[in-house]
C-alpha cells in the first residue's frame, strides 16, 4: 500500500500505537503489532510521506517510572525517535456512553487523569520544538468554563469543522458516537443522504449555543468539573486549528 502511487497522494498517514515498546503496546493491539506498526512508520519516513502516531491514554501511560517521568512522556520520546511529525493521544474515560461497552478496563478514570494532568504538561512542554502534541484536557472546572465558555465550549458538531466518513458510507461529526447506530448523514449512490430520524447524532444539540459537552455532561456528576469536547487539544498546530478555526485567539479574547 505504502508503494502506491495513488497513496501517496494523501497529505499524511496515521499509525494506531499504544505503547513505546512491545510490552505496553501489545497487550492492547495484539501480539507483534508493535514491531509490525513501527517498521511501516519507518519505511513510509523513507517514502517521503508526513507520518503520525495516534495514542490511546491507558493505565500504564500515566504510571511513573523510577526516573520520576509519567510513561506518557516516555511515548512521546517514542514518537520523536521513530521520526513521525505529530502524537495524538485519545482519551478513554468511562462516561456512560455507548463507547464504554468496547474500551474495555485499559481506560484511566477521571479523578486520575485529572490528578496527574498538572504535572503530565509540565513535563512535555519541553517536548513542542520537537514534535507536534495533540494532548486532551477532558475536564475543566465550571467556573473556569463559565469565564472562557467561548473557548471551552468547542465543539466539532456545532462548529462543522470536520466530517468522518467510514468505509460502509456512514458519516460522523461527533468521534464519541464511533461504533454507535448515530450518525449525520450517509454517503450512498453518489449522493450525501441526511438522517432525518432519531438516530440522527445532533439531536440533543443546543447547536448555537457554547455547552459542555453534549454527549457526556447529561451522563455523570463531575463535582466541581466539566467535561468538554475530546477533541478540545490545546496548541494544536493543525491547519484547520490554526488558520481556519484561530481557536487559541479565543482563548487569549476571552482573558480580555
Amino acid at each position: 500500500i505504502l508503494e502506491n502511487e495513488d497513496f501517496k497522494l494523501l497529505d499524511e498517514i496515521t499509525f494506531s500505537i499504544d505503547g513505546y515498546d512491545e510490552q505496553t503496546n501489545d497487550c492492547i493491539r495484539g501480539e507483534g503489532s508493535f514491531c509490525k506498526c513501527l517498521e511501516n512508520i519507518l519505511y513510509a519516513n523513507t517514502l517521503g510521506y508526513k507520518t503520525n502516531i495516534t495514542c490511546c491514554i491507558h493505565k500504564e501511560l500515566v504510571k511513573k517510572s523510577p526516573d520520576g517521568r509519567y510513561n506518557l512522556e516516555k511515548m512521546i520520546s517514542f514518537a520523536i525517535e521513530a521520526g513521525v511529525e505529530t502524537i495524538n493521544f485519545h482519551d478513554l474515560f468511562k462516561m456512560n456512553i455507548p463507547r464504554d461497552t468496547w474500551s474495555g478496563n485499559i481506560g484511566v478514570t477521571n479523578s486520575e487523569w485529572l490528578s496527574v494532568l498538572p504535572d503530565i504538561l509540565e513535563q512535555i512542554e519541553k517536548y513542542r520544538s520537537q514534535i507536534s502534541i495533540r494532548l486532551p484536557y477532558n475536564f475543566v472546572l465550571k467556573e473556569e468554563f463559565d469565564s472562557q465558555y467561548k473557548y471551552y465550549g468547542y465543539c466539532s458538531a456545532k462548529l462543522g469543522d470536520r466530517i468522518l466518513v467510514h468505509p460502509d458510507g456512514t458519516m460522523r461529526i461527533c468521534s464519541l458516537m464511533i461504533g454507535t447506530p448515530y450518525f449525520c448523514a450517509k454517503y450512498y449512490d453518489g449522493k450525501i443522504l441526511w438522517d432525518e430520524g432519531a438516530n440522527n447524532e445532533l439531536i440533543n444539540h443546543k447547536l448555537l449555543v457554547h455547552t459542555p459537552c453534549t454527549h457526556q455532561y447529561h451522563n455523570g456528576n463531575f463535582d466541581d468539573f466539566v467535561p468538554i469536547c475530546v477533541s478540545l487539544k490545546p496548541r494544536q498546530k493543525e491547519y484547520v486549528w490554526q488558520h481556519k478555526l484561530d481557536w487559541e485567539s479565543k482563548f487569549i479574547e476571552g482573558k480580555k
